[in-house]
């Protein structure tokens, strides 16, 4: 019943934001719950390094009791080893709740965002790069902007490529981009 309903909350959502001539062709979501992206798990063993190093500093200070202020500063650096050791990825489920992906046949469109929504549409004509990039677990990305050389390394600050993001079908979704993109460029070209 769950995916039914979130199926519907899709759709629903995607529809809202279609011109009169425009129709549905897709609506999805990535997929949801727990689990850990192949390229997000550097980001692990970096995380227990700096909460063991934050907490070897904590201990030592409250060892040689040393001013509070420097504990401080030992507690947030803690927070962040946990945030990156495990926050994140709750981060992410909450954040994957929120994102719908659609594709009508004039453009794709990808809304996120918890409190801020943000709602991006490519025209699909205009589209110079589409790739299906397989995960190899069933759920595929599909980008639609080449990734930049930092974004294999996943920096925190690195914004991923605008793309379909962990997708059930995604070669069914990327065949139906890549057929309605060849329909509206051999239509540009016939007039």
């Amino acid at each position: 019943m769950q995916k039914k309903e979130s199926m519907c909350n899709h759709k629903n959502t995607i529809l809202k934001e279609l011109a009169a001539d425009e129709h549905l062709q897709w609506s999805g979501q990535p997929r949801q719950g727990f689990f850990i992206r192949q390229d997000e798990l550097i980001a692990v063993p970096h995380g227990l390094i700096v909460g063991v190093a934050a907490f070897a500093f904590v201990y030592n200070a409250y060892l040689n009791n040393v001013e509070n202020i420097i504990n401080v500063w030992g507690y947030l650096i803690i927070l962040v080893g946990l945030y990156v050791m495990f926050g994140r990825y709750f981060h992410a489920i909450k954040k994957r709740k929120h994102i719908f992906y659609g594709v009508t046949n004039k453009r794709v469109i990808i809304i996120s965002g918890i409190i801020f929504i943000s709602t991006n549409s490519l025209i699909l004509g205009d589209l110079s790069h589409i790739e299906l990039k397989n995960n190899k677990n069933g759920y595929d990305d599909i980008l639609l902007e080449p990734e930049g050389p930092m974004f294999v390394l996943r920096g925190y600050n690195d914004k991923p490529p605008v793309g379909f993001y962990d997708i059930e079908n995604a070669e069914h979704v990327y065949k139906l981009i890549t057929g309605i993109k060849e329909n509206a460029s051999n239509k540009a070209i016939q007039q």
